[in-house]
């Protein structure tokens, strides 16, 4: 068969979709190759069709001049921490609280009260089972010596181990270094106004009911609300604060009166830390978060926050979406008179000072 019989009717078809096939799969290594080939010759010919696949991670900052985080300098990376620590401190001004005296406490901890428990418990059981036992040696008329050495040898040990019990549980209570242990402070999803933060609805779709056209529906008695518990419910005191205890997790210092702490604006995160540590914190985050982003000159608020502020402890989220207030004066202005006495800038200072002391004394 000669070549020109394969462009016969028969065959033409499928030698073309052969060549169509073999562009498609050789085209993505065709091109690496391509731009691997321009960027060693020093082309700008791909330059173009970088940028545009770019502008869909930019979005509406595409036109405008920037570069990526990684290749920004170190003052504008310094900038960019000012903007998102100014933005940090506004989204937890109603979450921060100066603790006064008043927000001091000293409270027993469970571990200690469940080892007395214990202790207690372990004597009652030991002195019952010991009279038992003499009780069932004077019923039978003669008791055994080696069972009481042994009952004698039993009770000696369990005191020894409640002595122990107790020393661990006063040294426990011992490891503050103030008189106090705990700090009260608001319920976590709720401001220091005591206003709970209310989560925006989801736009999932709600489930479908199903109804079958012969069949009424009827509701199951489980259904119906049961007024006579409602006032046994309402007559229960409702919780305005918590008592937390007294060191923060990122410092490991203990909290003392005239310093700010912060609590999170999500109800199932319960921690609670230093203001300057959490910002730091968040701050740092999204420092490593944001290499790979595109920042242009003016970047705006969403662009500086587009990231999962995240508790240090348990990785939830620190800060909810719905506490993310928008920057407008009145609110700063109102937000500074009645909880912030300290101004952003001087708190943005402390905040870069306290990570220098962090990083040097690691």
């Amino acid at each position: 068969m000669g070549f020109e019989e394969y462009f016969q009717p028969p065959f033409s078809v499928f030698f073309l979709w052969a060549i169509f096939l073999g562009i498609i799969v050789l085209f993505q290594p065709i091109k690496a190759c391509v731009k691997k080939l321009c960027a060693c010759f020093g082309c700008t010919c791909c330059a173009a069709t970088e940028t545009e696949e770019g502008d869909d991670e930019r979005g509406d900052d595409a036109n405008r001049p920037g570069d990526y985080y990684g290749h920004l300098s170190a003052d504008r990376k310094l900038e960019i921490d000012n903007l998102r620590t100014m933005a940090i401190l506004r989204y937890l001004a109603k979450f921060t609280l100066t603790l006064k005296d008043e927000n001091m406490t000293s409270r027993e901890s469970t571990n200690r009260r469940v080892s007395v428990d214990l202790v207690t418990e372990s004597k009652d059981n030991d002195n019952i089972t010991s009279t038992n036992e003499d009780e069932r040696d004077i019923e039978s008329g003669f008791p055994n010596e080696e069972d009481s050495k042994m009952r004698q040898e039993a009770n000696l040990e369990a005191l020894e181990y409640s002595s122990k019990l107790q020393q661990a549980s006063h040294l426990e209570v011992m490891e503050c270094t103030g008189e106090h242990t705990h700090i009260l402070i608001p319920l976590p999803g709720h401001t220091n106004d005591d206003e709970e933060v209310v989560k925006s609805e989801t736009t999932e779709p709600a489930a479908k009911a199903t109804w079958h056209p012969h069949l009424p529906r009827i509701k199951s008695p489980q259904d119906k609300p049961n007024n006579d518990e409602e006032p046994a419910q309402s007559a229960e005191p409702i919780a305005t604060e918590r008592a937390v205890p007294i060191f923060c997790a990122v410092c490991l210092m203990e909290y003392e009166v005239a310093e700010r702490v912060c609590w999170s604006s999500n109800k199932e995160c319960t921690h609670v830390f230093h203001e300057d540590c959490i910002v730091q914190w968040l701050v740092s985050s999204g420092r490593t978060k944001s290499k790979r982003q595109w920042f242009p000159e003016n970047p705006s608020e969403k662009r500086l926050m587009c990231y999962e502020l995240e508790c240090p402890c348990c990785r939830q989220e620190f800060i909810s979406k719905e506490a993310r207030v928008p920057e407008t004066t009145e609110e700063n202005s109102e937000v500074g008179t009645t909880e912030n006495p300290v101004d952003d800038s001087d708190r943005i200072r402390s905040a870069h000072i306290f990570a220098r002391s962090v990083s040097v004394g690691g």
